[in-house]
């Protein structure tokens, strides 16, 4: 059975102790199975505290994270390696085993060109070195390919799933998310079925990151997919409300949504919860 989640960023722009808490509390309240929870850049977390408050709403946890522009990894790969280990010595902190997320890029960092083989090779060399040290902890890694405006590293499942033949390393996955792959893949079910047992973690969004099945993705086949591969992981919910106003501009929330945060948790539960039921995932 999978478990249905809902990142932090339902609730509240970015990690701060009060807010976290808060987005904790409002996942569990929800009826969410458990909370992602996106590492803060400085990845400055108290992880005593936040076992303290998962154990109190008894809810489980996703940890994810993105690259911040000092640690974009084709250009700073020292320094990504080492984010990346130190954003894993918290994945263990909070007892939990996957870190999800950009793991590999910084958001819109661009080089100018098209992907170089010296940049793919700056990734399978840092992401194969940062596998081993997760696995002696126990922790997998989940690569989430992202959109053609984001990034030109990684922007299909086809690519993270070659990447991963590179770096050799059985706890290293793949993270979809519907969003993304509503932009750059061809046929949703066939994306999941490829990625099969190397699919990690998922996020789901609507195409206009609105609430869940309001929109025109194909959750028929997206469920479909799921079922076929038998997918035990978490869904995650990944949309965003205008009412977090600091969240507009980083995800281009030019319009009003006529959705609080609270409706948006609620009513994209509701869906996830139907849907994944009717194919027997949960």
């Amino acid at each position: 059975m999978i478990n249905i989640g809902a990142s932090i960023l339902t609730w509240i722009p970015k990690w701060t102790e009060a807010a976290g808490l808060f987005a904790i509390d409002q996942a569990a309240h929800t009826g969410y199975d458990l909370v992602e929870i996106l590492f803060p850049e400085n990845l400055d977390l108290h992880t005593k505290v936040i076992k303290q408050r998962i154990r109190k709403q008894k809810i489980g946890i996703r940890c994810a994270a993105i690259l911040p522009p000092a640690c974009h990894l084709p250009r700073y790969p020292r320094k990504a390696k080492a984010y990346l280990c130190k954003a894993i010595d918290l994945v263990e902190q909070l007892e939990t085993d996957l870190l999800a997320g950009v793991l590999y890029t910084a958001i819109a960092q661009f080089s100018g060109r098209l992907r170089s083989e010296a940049e793919w090779q700056k990734m399978v060399d840092v992401l194969g070195e940062v596998a081993h040290y997760a696995k002696a902890k126990g922790i997998s890694l989940a690569l989430e390919p992202i959109n053609r405006y984001e990034t030109n590293l990684l922007t299909s499942a086809q690519e993270v799933l070659d990447l991963l033949t590179d770096i050799g390393m059985d706890n290293v996955g793949v993270h979809l998310d519907t969003f993304h792959m509503n932009i750059e893949e061809q046929n949703i079910y066939e994306t999941l079925t490829m990625a099969g047992e190397r699919l990690f973690h998922v996020h789901v969004c609507e195409n206009d990151r609105g609430i869940v099945g309001k929109g025109n993705i194909a959750w028929h086949d997206f469920f479909e997919g799921l079922a076929e591969i038998n997918y035990q992981g978490a869904l995650v919910l990944e949309s965003f409300s205008s009412e977090v106003e600091e969240l507009r501009i980083p995800t281009s929330l030019w319009r009003e949504t006529p959705f609080t945060s609270q409706q948006l948790a609620e009513l994209s539960l509701a869906f996830l919860t139907e849907k994944a039921s009717a194919f027997g995932l949960y």
